[in-house]
């Protein structure tokens, strides 16, 4: 099972989201990514509901399968939160804070995800985790690794489109998916317009 170093300090959490572009992620391009991976535990599943729909279709992609399965990242970006690096950006919760403000920022290497961890000597982690139902090893890149630009990132998302299943969900208005956040990574494109999600995030211990 992978384990996070002792430390990281992980950001207290809150499980329901509104999300449409006044409000959570704004009106961005999103790319491969698991939701609240920044917290601890992950959350095991997601549930959407939409209240308004628009064009922009969500897309999904299993993470199981996997060429790199033994690759170890030379970066904290698995990590989640952390309460070191440069005094600006103390953790991925502001980053995510600050570029929800200003979603032109994704696209300025300078203000990503990963910055504050450019600071601090490098920590191997684990490419992988362990489903906590199933056991499968599933692909565990978070928002941070998968949105700032590198031949990493590149290679990763190459791979786990060319190995796993891929599909995307259009929306119509009172729709209810609900994804396994170990299995799954999801994106979206530019400009989702007016739709307007409700976002609610599980664990299996709290089903069971």
């Amino acid at each position: 099972m992978y384990v996070y170093p002792d430390k990281y300090n992980f950001v207290v959490d809150n499980s329901f989201s509104i999300i449409r572009k006044d409000k959570l992620l704004g009106d961005s391009k999103l790319e491969w990514h698991k939701d609240m991976i920044h917290t601890s535990p992950w959350y095991a599943g997601t549930l959407l509901y939409c209240e308004e729909p628009s064009d922009m279709p969500t897309d999904f992609c299993y993470t199981m399968n996997s060429s790199l399965i033994d690759k170890v990242y030379k970066h904290g970006c698995f990590s989640g939160a952390t309460l070191v690096g440069n005094k600006e950006y103390k953790n991925e919760a502001k980053m995510m804070d600050r570029l929800y403000k200003n979603p032109k920022l994704r696209k300025r290497a300078k203000h990503l995800f990963t910055t504050h961890l450019l600071d601090q000597k490098p920590e191997k982690f684990n490419y992988y985790i362990d489903h906590p139902i199933t056991n499968e090893k599933c692909v565990s890149a978070s928002p941070a690794t998968m949105i700032i630009e590198s031949e990493e990132r590149t290679s990763i998302i190459d791979d786990l489109l060319s190995n796993n299943k891929q599909f995307s969900h259009n929306w119509n208005k009172y729709d209810i998916i609900i994804y396994d956040n170990y299995k799954l990574m999801h994106s979206r494109q530019d400009g989702p317009g007016n739709r307007k999600l409700v976002r609610i995030n599980f664990n299996y211990d709290n089903m069971l």
